[in-house]
Parts: C-alpha cells; structure tokens; sequence
C-alpha cells in the first residue's frame, strides 16, 4: 500500500510557531531571571560589611569577629557570594562559633540591614571550678558553669572565689562534670550544706568511682552521701543528725566525718576517739 506525506495545514504549522516561540520566551524570561539573581547576589549594596558584636564580656569582639568573617569567605557553586545580606551562612556562623569558643553559651545571629549583620553572645557564667581527677592530687583548674560544663581555665585566684570539685569528666568535647541535672542538684545540695555552716569553710568536693560524694570542709570534717540520693533527703538527714546526740553535745569540727550513704543508719567518726 503506498503512502503519500501531506503537507501541514497552515493552522497546524501556526499553532508550532506559536508553541515555539512561547518556549523561547519562557527561557529567555528564565534566563533573565537567573541573570538577575546573579547580578544581585554579587551588587555591591547587599554585601555585607560591617559586623556588630554585643554580649561578649570576657572573650575578645576581634576573635569573634574573625572567626565570623572567615565564614563569610567563599560562594555557593561560584555564582553566589557568602557575604551576600540575603546567602550569608547564619546557621553555620552559630555554630562554629559555639563549637570553637568554648566561654559561648549560645550565640543569635541576625541581619540589621543590606550591610550588618549582630552576632548576638551569650556567654558562660561561672559557678564552680574543676581541679582534676583526685584530691590528693590537684591539677591546674577549669571553670565550670551551672550545667557542671568545664570551660575554660580558671585564674589562680578562682580557687578562693568558687567551690574546687574532683572526679571524672567526660572525654568528648564538650568536658562535662556528671550529667548537667545531676551537677545541678549536687551543687545546689553543697551550697545548702556549706550556707548552714558558720564556723566551718567548705574547701572541696569529690566525686569518686563509685558515685559516692566527699564534701569536705577546712576543719577536716568530710560529709558522705551518694550521688544518686535524693538532695532533699540527704539534707534532713543531715540536719537530723546534727539534732541528735553525740553531735549536740560536740561541734561538729570535732568530727572526721558524717557518713549518709546507708539510709537511716548513720555512721560517724570523732578524731579523737572512735564511735
């Protein structure tokens, strides 16, 4: 059978300009487009050029500052700088400085207009020192904060201002003291004890393997009580004992040590004689 080609109507042929120069138009409206995004992302009125630091205290504005601007470094696949207003890497700004500034709690980072950027800081308060591993054998002294987070290091003066602690941190970075819930109770538990004492000055505590808490005071007095015991709990047990006799009729002082690791049942000893 033999098979003869027609040529287009003429409706056919313009409805095939018609759908090509839409196309065309389409990707040249795109390409203009993307140019234009280009054009943008590289003008000089959205690049960034001035780098506002507030809350920093004890850390140095040109070392956040740095450490900013070294993240503003760069483009995204050669087309589209870092330092544009609209690209620049917040996230990453957040991060890196968290990660690399150890004394930095947590940092916000926001554009105040198409030229500045705030690096908002906030950074780690002290509330205890940590002294190293065993008592006996101190090392120099990191600050900790009230999470039980070891910082950074501590002065020489620090020793007299915040409480020295002993025991174990964790490997990973970022060092911590125990788990932050139990650094806080434990902390809160040693400044109530040490509050309750006029006569006496806390001087350490240690935390040793197998969890148990040595509060230790300038008399000598050591106060023992597990890790894992109710604070609440420990506490009136301690103020108990201090009710009942032979405390009521020795100071306290008097004592090497108060043992509350065994319940209701308490364990003492007097550096003079045995009980």
């Amino acid at each position: 059978m033999a098979r003869v080609a027609l040529p287009e109507s003429k409706i056919k042929a313009r409805r095939k300009r018609r759908r090509i120069i839409a196309l065309s138009l389409a990707v040249l409206c795109v390409a203009v487009l993307c140019a234009g995004f280009v054009w943008l992302a590289n003008a000089s009125f959205a690049q960034i050029s001035t780098i506002e630091i507030s809350g920093a205290q004890t850390i140095a504005t040109s070392t956040i500052e740095q450490k900013v601007k070294a993240q503003l470094v760069g483009s995204y696949l050669y087309l589209f700088p870092k330092n544009n207003i609209l690209f620049y890497p917040n996230r990453a700004i957040e991060s890196v400085l968290v990660g690399s500034i150890p004394a930095i709690a947590s940092v916000s980072v926001h554009a105040e207009n198409f030229h500045t950027i705030s690096v908002s800081i906030v950074e780690r308060h002290p509330k205890a020192v940590w002294c190293g591993s065993d008592p006996h054998n101190p090392q120099p002294c990191f600050l900790m904060d009230e999470s039980g987070r070891a910082y950074g290091a501590a002065l020489d003066f620090s020793n007299n201002v915040y409480t020295r602690y002993f025991g174990s941190l964790t490997s990973n970075a970022p060092k911590q003291y125990l788990s932050p819930s139990e650094f806080r109770s434990l902390s809160a538990l040693v400044d109530t004890v040490a509050t309750s004492q006029k006569t006496m000055k806390l001087v350490s505590v240690f935390v040793d393997q197998n969890r148990d808490v040595y509060v230790v005071f300038d008399s000598g007095f050591t106060l023992l009580f597990a890790l894992s015991a109710d604070g609440g709990d420990v506490y009136q047990r301690f103020t108990l004992a201090l009710q009942s006799e032979p405390f009521k009729s020795h100071a306290l002082s008097e004592f090497e040590y108060l043992d509350l690791r065994f319940g209701d049942k308490l364990y003492y000893k007097l550096k003079a004689t045995s009980q």
